[in-house]
């Protein structure tokens, strides 16, 4: 929840909540560690929301916890500055939801049986897909403290929590669970065609006690047009060029994949090398872990050069930086990370995104693309590739995604060493 844009076009927070970030050196008297403290405006802790973030270490991914915590701030915030309780009666936490959301200026309707349908208006900074990431996140925040903490002294949890989840319609719960009830061959998958509602239906049956007005209008994916894509082609091939060999294969993994920025950064030893298991049947080059998931179950494919490029980086520079200077991924064990930092250790996604801006910036000089045309965030890497895959005479086994990169350059120039690519002429003859 966020009002009018602050310094360099950010935005500001409502309600003056703030965070910080301990490092691992901080000195601890005792007790649990926390990663991040969560301050109100009158530089109080707030102290359940601190108490979540603590117990969702290690559930789900580690961004999906940072992006909750992030809309959860000014929903705390709201309680904090009008004196409303967080852990009171599941009916005054739907009222102060409420109310909260009015403020935000949502449009509200109540259910034909329980709850409320929220819907963003012109005059709400949040959007349709922050309504449904605010909701999730309230769910997980009374899930969690539903839960409590675990006790070894007496092997079990207590509550932080007193009441059921105040985010979910006991009306609806058990409206669902007796409609599942008539559902015909419940157990059989949606190919055997002998169910008599698909699982996707059966999903959507809403529990919700707030519920985002769904549009009955779902469009298809919008690509991306042949400037832009030549764009995002050219430039990412100019940072593969000119960047570090880790950085390279790192950009190339994700032009050639489709895979996310984070799935390719969690890249581990035992991904690489149960990917060469003969029984597969396919070739692929390493197995990553899925978003949201907790086991490397989803196989990406990569050119023979990006492979080579690859086991010479681990060769290499990774040795350097490997506390027991392993040159080959025989050596490692299943856990250990493939792209080290300086630290020595996994590289993160922030690191990651400070080198990428900064080879972005020398790409956009050398080539004259705007921001608006190129994403400026390795996730235009990704979305290209999973929107606009290479031609279908560029299969896995042949010479496929490394001609494929070297056909996106040398569209997207004009000749020779010292010719201006033709991106920056049409751009320039635009601007006059």
């Amino acid at each position: 929840m966020r009002s009018k844009r602050g310094a360099q076009g950010r935005f500001s927070s409502l309600y003056g909540t703030s965070t910080l970030r301990l490092e691992l050196d901080f000195p601890y008297p005792g007790g649990p560690r926390y990663e991040r403290l969560v301050f109100d405006r009158d530089g109080q802790l707030i102290v359940p929301l601190n108490e979540w973030y603590r117990l969702m270490h290690g559930i789900g991914a580690h961004r999906t916890r940072d992006t909750y915590l992030a809309v959860l701030r000014p929903w705390c915030g709201f309680l904090a500055e009008r004196g409303y309780q967080w852990n009171a009666r599941p009916e005054a936490v739907r009222e102060y939801t409420r109310l909260f959301l009015i403020e935000a200026g949502c449009a509200l309707r109540a259910g034909r049986l329980d709850g409320w349908f929220i819907q963003p208006t012109n005059h709400s900074p949040i959007s349709t897909s922050g309504l449904h990431l605010l909701i999730a996140a309230l769910r997980s925040f009374y899930s969690v403290m539903r839960r409590g903490v675990f006790d070894p002294e007496d092997q079990r949890f207590h509550p932080l929590y007193a009441y059921d989840n105040p985010m979910y319609s006991l009306v609806l719960l058990a409206w669902r669970a007796e409609h599942r009830k008539w559902i015909r061959n419940t157990g059989a998958p949606d190919h055997a065609g002998i169910r008599s509602e698909s699982r996707a239906d059966s999903a959507r049956q809403p529990v919700g006690f707030f519920q985002v007005k769904r549009q009955p209008l779902e469009p298809p994916v919008a690509r991306d047009g042949e400037g832009t894509r030549l764009a995002i082609l050219a430039g990412v091939r100019y940072m593969i060029d000119h960047a570090a060999p880790r950085e390279s294969v790192i950009l190339r993994m994700l032009l050639e994949s489709g895979a996310r920025v984070s799935e390719v950064l969690a890249l581990t030893a035992g991904g690489l090398r149960r990917a060469q298991n003969p029984t597969i049947g396919i070739d692929i080059t390493t197995l990553v872990r899925n978003k949201g998931d907790h086991a490397e179950s989803k196989a990406i494919w990569c050119s023979a050069e990006t492979r080579e490029q690859l086991r010479r980086y681990i060769a290499r520079e990774r040795s350097q930086l490997d506390p027991e200077g392993r040159r080959h991924v025989e050596d490692l064990e299943d856990r250990a990370p493939i792209f080290l930092s300086r630290r020595r250790r996994q590289l993160g996604y922030s690191g990651f995104g400070t080198i990428f801006k900064r080879l972005l910036r020398n790409a956009q000089r050398a080539f004259c693309i705007c921001h608006n045309r190129f994403g400026g965030s390795a996730h235009a890497a990704h979305h290209h590739a999973a929107h606009h895959p290479p031609p279908a005479h560029h299969i896995p086994g042949q010479e496929g995604a490394g001609a494929f990169l070297d056909a996106g350059r040398t569209r997207a120039t004009a000749g020779g060493a010292g010719g201006r690519p033709r991106l920056a002429q049409r751009r320039d003859a635009q601007d006059v």
